[in-house]
């Protein structure tokens, strides 16, 4: 039980006991010759009113009765004590009946109610008393003017003490100051008040002239009053709780649409911490990849910006760039899947990640390229250490699936300082890397030298945008000798540019650029249509060239590209030429980057009855386990063993083995690169089928090639053992047995 609850208690007990003590004095001041049949008629009366007429004032349980109006006739016509009690039996009856409407008796409500209206009652008693005299002589005796003020004297001490002592119990249960209880729930009662006493003064009055009419008048008046203040009390009350129900419905809507809004806020700020969290996600998704959580290139771009200020502004601050690109990732990715190979990149960015230092910085641009930003570095060295350390790294096995996996690398290196430079070092490490590919190198430092082949080739790969639809390219071809005949077999397709400004480009300066960029693609298709019109004409000028051939070399980009063998398809049946009469060259590093897709695609040229066959031999894989599993008909053994070949030399043996080898497997072998009389009878002696060199002709334009199929004794000169007349030359292979001659494997 807390303070306030104590306080409240002893109030209510006190009030209580001093009640108690008025009701105690009232009845030793009670007259015996009061005691009536009228006065026992008056009480009952009294009681009977108190029960069912009370006036409940508005804002409060604050409540008036009848008899609270006629206490003051009972002050008058029988004195102090019969007035306590009758006001104390009455406030107790009306007490009970207004408790029991409300659902419920109380009885302390009604020890309270009887105390209060003894306190007041008495207490009026005694104040009029102590100024008048006794009760009701006092009365009686008195002037009009002296009744006045003792009416209005009983009045005031009575609405007094009890609406203070009513006040004071409300603030106990409502926490109010009592002036504000009093002034909002009791004063509005004092009309009643001053209403009765005005009925007590002209009853009084009636009663010593014996009026009846005035003292009915002045009891209707009094009744009239009361019944219509009970009535507008009523109604006020009434319209106050309707407000006081409104003000609730409109409380209740308020809550209501406070806990809307508290739900709606809750909502907005989960949606609003979702959407920080979403902002977070998106912020970071745009400056990260995605599959390792490397920074991307946005982020690469800010920290190589950060860099270059911090050279501007110090002036001695180095950095570098190593733009680095896994070689090979295309076969794996292709061979072992997406998921694999998405594993694998991950693997590469941890091993690459573990070798950074604390300011050191890692992206990955796009695929298989990533770009490390070298803080610090005070010199060259220091870069090339960290290539060198990067290349080891790498180059240990991944094991990723249960399968082993071997990355290899190229880099471009960039120094960046205010000496060599700091704009744009991701343009020059990406320049470096594309020079360590073409050299073939694992990495290079950038230099000037590298920009200018750069521009160079950037210029070539301008030039040629449109030369094809320009007509700017044109088709040469170099003749493959039978060694055997010495007469011409067939002829290789090679392609020259040109170029408006330059005249003619060798392949080797745009070939690259081609592959780089794409084109290649249709310049191949261009070559195959014209390689097989060419032959197509060929065979209309002069007859008896059924058993020439053309062969056209294809790029790794066309294995990767659809739709090769529907175009062979189309130029074999445009040039109405036999598909055994063209030969398509293939590289070894072409077939091998897509192995899996390689050998479907080469199955159905050679399901076509096109002829294939491994360029440049020997400086490639060199894998015997491929010349099982591709269809091929002849090697080709490259230039550079053919042009330093001698007797018993290494390159020789490597010749010598590999025409061994291809007799072995059933496949024919062209020596490319014959440039003396000597390698061509090196080759006679090996029994090497077919060669092609300058010994024989440069490339030539398809008319001069048209003249050298009419010369069928072109070659014999050449010839270093020629045969004695007379004597018959031994059988030769003829063409459809260098086509059709027996595949130990097929």
């Amino acid at each position: 039980m807390n303070s306030r609850q104590s306080s409240d208690r002893s109030f209510y007990w006190l009030t209580v006991a001093a009640g108690a003590a008025c009701v105690i004095a009232a009845t030793f001041l009670l007259r015996t010759e009061s005691l009536g049949a009228g006065l026992f008629f008056i009480a009952g009366s009294s009681l009977i009113l108190s029960t069912i007429t009370h006036v409940r004032l508005a804002r409060g349980g604050v409540y008036f009765t009848l008899s609270e109006v006629l206490v003051f006739l009972w002050f008058v016509l029988y004195g102090s004590g019969v007035a306590t009690l009758i006001a104390v039996g009455e406030a107790v009856a009306a007490s009970l009946a207004f408790s029991r409407k409300k659902g419920e008796m109380s009885v302390r409500s009604a020890a309270l109610a009887g105390s209060i209206a003894a306190i007041g009652t008495f207490g009026t008693a005694m104040i009029v008393r102590s100024i008048f005299g006794s009760l009701p002589e006092s009365a009686a005796s008195a002037s009009d003017a002296s009744v006045v003020v003792m009416m209005a004297l009983m009045v005031v001490s009575q609405f007094f003490i009890r609406s203070v002592l009513l006040a004071m119990h409300s603030n106990s249960e409502s926490a109010e100051r009592i002036w504000n209880v009093w002034f909002k729930r009791c004063l509005n009662g004092f009309a009643l008040y001053v209403v009765g006493g005005l009925a007590a003064a002209l009853v009084l009055r009636a009663s010593d002239s014996r009026d009846l009419l005035l003292i009915l008048a002045g009891l209707l008046i009094g009744a009239v009053v009361f019944f219509t203040y009970r009535r507008y009390a009523k109604e006020i009350r009434n319209s106050l709780e309707r407000a006081e129900a409104a003000e609730k419905g409109r409380a209740q809507e308020a809550r209501a649409h406070v806990r809307t809004l508290e739900r709606h806020i809750a909502r907005l700020e989960k949606a609003e911490k979702e959407l920080s969290q979403s902002e977070a996600k998106f912020r970071r998704a745009a400056y990260h990849d995605a599959l390792t959580d490397l920074p991307n290139r946005r982020f690469l771009d800010l920290e190589l910006e950060k860099a270059s200020g911090r050279v501007r502004k110090t002036g001695s601050y180095s950095f570098a760039i190593v733009y680095l690109d896994l070689n090979r990732f295309a076969a794996i990715n292709e061979s072992l899947g997406r998921e694999v190979a998405d594993r694998f990149l991950i693997a590469i960015a941890e091993k690459l990640t573990g070798l950074l230092r604390s300011d050191d910085f890692l992206a990955r641009l796009s695929g298989d390229e990533f770009v490390i930003l070298l803080s610090d570095v005070a010199n060259e060295a220091d870069a090339l250490h960290f290539a060198e350390l990067a290349k080891r790294k790498l180059s240990g096995p991944f094991t990723i699936d249960g399968k082993i996996l071997f990355a290899a690398a190229t880099a471009g290196i960039a120094i960046c300082n205010s000496s060599l430079g700091h704009e744009d070092p991701l343009r020059r490490a990406q320049i470096a890397k594309q020079e360590a590919k073409s050299a073939e190198k694992p990495y290079l430092v950038y230099d000037d030298a590298m920009f200018r082949t750069a521009m160079s080739r950037l210029q070539v790969e301008n030039d040629l945008r449109g030369a094809l639809e320009r007509g700017e390219f044109e088709p040469y071809y170099q003749p493959i000798v039978d060694l055997e005949t010495m007469q011409t077999a067939g002829f290789e397709a090679l392609i020259r540019w040109n170029h408006p400004s330059r005249g003619l480009v060798g392949p080797g300066e745009f070939i690259p650029v081609c592959e780089s960029s794409g084109m290649i693609v249709p310049l191949t298709s261009w070559m195959l249509k014209e390689g097989c019109r060419s032959l197509s004409e060929w065979r209309k000028e002069c007859g008896g060239l059924d058993k020439v051939f053309i062969s056209v070399n294809l790029s790794a980009k066309d294995f990767a590209e659809d739709g090769l063998v529907e175009r062979v398809t189309d130029c074999i049946k445009h040039s109405g030429i036999e598909a055994a009469c063209l030969k398509l060259e293939i590289t070894e590093s072409a077939i091998m980057n897509n192995s899996e897709k390689a050998v479907d695609i080469l199955k159905e040229l050679k399901a076509l009855g096109v002829r294939l066959s491994i360029d440049d031999f020997g400086t490639g894989y060199s894998s015997l386990s491929y010349l099982h599993r591709f269809p091929v008909d002849t090697l080709k053994v490259d230039r550079s063993f053919v042009s330093s070949m001698e007797f018993g030399s290494e390159n020789g043996e490597i010749v010598r083995t590999v025409i061994t080898l291809a007799k072995l497997l059933g496949m024919k072998i062209i020596s490319e690169g014959i440039e003396t009389i000597h390698q061509l009878h090196q080759l006679k002696i090996l029994k090497c089928e077919y060669g092609q060199g300058n010994l024989f002709s440069v490339p030539v334009p398809a008319g001069q090639a048209l003249s050298i199929l009419k010369d069928a004794n072109k070659w014999k000169g050449l010839d270093p053992t020629p045969r004695p007349e007379g004597v018959s030359h031994p059988k030769v292979e003829n063409y459809a047995e260098f086509h059709n001659g027996a595949n130990l494997l097929h």
